[in-house]
């Protein structure tokens, strides 16, 4: 290496051990003395006292290891810094307190192995590889990113992003946070021309598209590479399936269970049976397939298979408004939109859409749904609320007969007036309309059939209809109270098993 920066650089550890200015030893030469030309820089080399790492031209021809920094040409953290440079293009910088054999420490490597990376590089178990350090209380310790604006590419370098801590910025009455800032600061004078740009939470590798691939749910063992289907459908019983034909050498994932199935796992046999065997990546035992076991045995574990694609994916969008965009796999691609967000937030006017449509869709209401929804409790988990309760467009979930908030299916408050429930009281029998105000019950459903509906206030209609009825005799069964009509007479249940009529006239 060559080049006086790197050479002042490594001259540093000799400052202890100056002598007169051609021999190091003028006290005086880094603080005010006479700069070295460059031929006293060159018999300075060679001097008694000088670097023996460096050649009389300049060059770095062997680690410097002193107290202070170890410096080593190319890049080859597995030997010594103490050795020769190696053929690999580089440069290490070390702490100087690191083993210099085993490479445990703080080190910084430049390697040509990642073209036009900094790198900075350590054997440092348990510790962070970087660190910014604030001595300032108003200070941030942080790194901004600066770059010509797309759109302004004239104008002067602007800052677009930052990252890190402010002991100092205030959060209503609380003070200190971190921060990923997306942001438009220009050096003379901030444009108001330009929003913030937007940013991303970006992944890059492989994906499932949505609806290109296929799933069921199975029964995981940990330390085998079998697996078990149980259903094929979220709703079904959990009575044993078959898994899908034509899946053989596809990818295998758990999605909802991190972990069960080791990444990179595909399907090697079983497609069209009941259990399919698995092969985990290359250099793995066949038992380090499924990593953990389901804990729901009945029912399984979801699993996901299909042709995976490499892509870069958009999770997660803020846009240049702020607004806030969450995607499917493949919604937002390579820099293109494929499928609308599962989750919009519209900021700039207090708008909440779920699954709202087209691939630049935005909420319309402040609370926008497009599909169906549960809402509720489940005492037994997913396996009611993936069978029972995913019929309609809104699926409510109550607790019978709990006594509390879960009991109530409904509550609708009119503001400043009165409130009403629909509540369950029993499990299964009744299900009652109420006045809370009133503390009154206004109408109740019997819900297994057992008797009929009943209505605890009075009914007001501008007509009824009523389906006729002929009682087969007077003794035939009746609860007193009842009644009913045919073309001719009007009956009353008088006493239990007891009816009496009376005759329909014209007039």
């Amino acid at each position: 290496m060559r080049g006086f920066l790197l050479a002042a650089m490594v001259l540093i550890p000799a400052i202890a051990n100056a002598q007169s200015r051609a021999t190091w030893n003028d006290p005086t030469f880094f603080s005010g003395g006479a700069p070295l030309s460059k031929q006293e820089f060159k018999a300075a080399i060679g001097a008694p006292g000088g670097i023996p790492s460096l050649d009389s031209s300049g060059n770095l021809t062997a680690p410097v290891v002193s107290s202070m920094v170890r410096v080593k040409g190319g890049h080859d953290v597995v030997t010594s810094l103490t050795s020769p440079p190696t053929n690999v293009a580089g440069l290490m910088i070390s702490d100087p307190d690191m083993n210099p054999y085993t490479g445990v420490g703080p080190m910084f490597t430049y390697n040509v192995d990642y073209p036009n990376e900094l790198t900075l590089d350590q054997r440092m178990p348990g510790t962070n590889g970087f660190s910014l350090q604030n001595e300032d209380i108003t200070g941030f310790p942080a790194m901004t990113f600066r770059q010509h604006d797309y759109y302004s590419p004239l104008a002067e370098m602007a800052e677009h992003g930052a990252t890190g801590y402010g002991a100092s910025l205030r959060m209503g009455n609380d003070y200190g946070y971190n921060f990923f800032e997306s942001s438009n600061f220009w050096k003379h004078g901030n444009s108001t021309l330009f929003a913030a740009p937007a940013y991303t939470i970006q992944q890059s590798g492989m994906h499932f598209q949505s609806g290109v691939f296929q799933y069921a749910y199975a029964v995981l063992t940990s330390g085998s590479n079998k697996i078990t289907c149980q259903k094929l459908t979220a709703g079904a019983d959990p009575s044993g399936c078959t898994f899908p034909a034509g899946i053989n050498g596809q990818s295998i994932y758990a999605p909802y269970s991190f972990g069960l199935i080791m990444p990179g796992t595909v399907i090697a046999s079983g497609a069209g049976t009941n259990t399919l065997t698995l092969t985990p990546p290359d250099g793995y035992s066949s038992a380090s397939a499924v990593t953990g076991t389901s804990q729901d045995t009945t029912n399984g574990t979801i699993v996901a298979f299909g042709t995976p694609v490499w892509d870069q994916e958009e999770e997660m969008i803020f846009n240049r408004l702020g607004n806030v965009e969450i995607y499917p796999h493949g919604g937002f691609a390579n820099g293109n939109y494929y499928n609308a967000p599962v989750l919009a937030v519209d900021r700039l006017f207090s708008r909440v859409g779920i699954n709202i449509g087209g691939p630049y869709g935005q909420p319309q209401a402040d609370l926008d749904i497009n599909g169906h929804g549960i809402v509720g409790k489940d005492s037994d988990g997913y396996v009611d609320r993936a069978k029972y309760a995913t019929d309609g467009v809104w699926n409510i979930i109550a607790s019978p007969g709990s006594g509390d908030t879960d009991q109530t299916a409904l509550n609708i408050y009119g503001h400043g007036l009165n409130r009403f429930h629909i509540e369950w009281w029993t499990n299964p029998s009744l299900l009652a309309l109420r006045d809370m105000n009133a503390n009154r019950t206004f109408m109740t459903w019997p819900m297994d059939g057992s008797s009929p509906v009943g209505i605890d206030a009075g009914v007001r209609a501008p007509t009824y209809y009523e389906t006729f009825i002929t009682p087969a005799s007077s003794t035939a069964a009746c609860t007193q109270g009842q009644f009913g009509d045919d073309a001719n007479y009007h009956y009353v249940c008088t006493a239990t098993d007891t009816w009496k009529r009376v005759a329909l006239a014209t007039w």
